[in-house]
């Protein structure tokens, strides 16, 4: 192959990955239902030790069953599902979402047991389910920024 055939074969590769990037960008497009349902999913893993140990089994059945079903739902209406874990600025935001989850399932169980505030799980829950909301948002409106950006 010749170096001009060479750079013309490689823009147009160039141009072919910048189009398919554009086309994720376009159809990753959750609605507010979608991410509310992350936002409940974080909510009810908090909320659950305000129920003892039944209430936290009973969380984590609710996110076993609903993550799946996430999953396909996306599956049906996009083509395609994103875990949320990939690299760069949206990696931050996930961990950031999983890590404040984290904070307030902790800070929940230890204001009910050294305070006394039986409602402090199901507060930290509330709190988390709205953090968990914003957070799925936020995390799609970063994703479709670095889409946006071309390769």
């Amino acid at each position: 192959m010749q170096p001009e055939e060479t750079k013309q074969s490689a823009r147009a590769a160039l141009a072919a990955a910048n189009q398919a990037r554009q086309h994720l960008a376009d159809q990753a497009r959750w609605s507010w239902p979608r991410h509310a349902l992350v936002g409940v999913q974080i909510g009810v893993l908090v909320s659950g030790p305000a129920f003892g140990i039944p209430g936290i089994l009973a969380a984590l059945g609710f996110v076993v069953i609903t993550t799946p079903l996430i999953i396909w739902q996306d599956r049906q209406r996009d083509g395609f599902f994103i875990n949320g874990y990939k690299a760069g600025p949206t990696r931050r935001i996930a961990v950031l979402i999983a890590g404040s989850g984290i904070l307030l399932l902790v800070a929940g169980i230890a204001l009910r047991d050294w305070l006394g505030w039986s409602a402090a799980p199901l507060v930290c829950g509330g709190i988390a389910l709205l953090t968990g909301t914003l957070g799925s948002r936020w995390w799609e409106h970063v994703y479709r920024q670095d889409l946006d950006r071309p390769a």
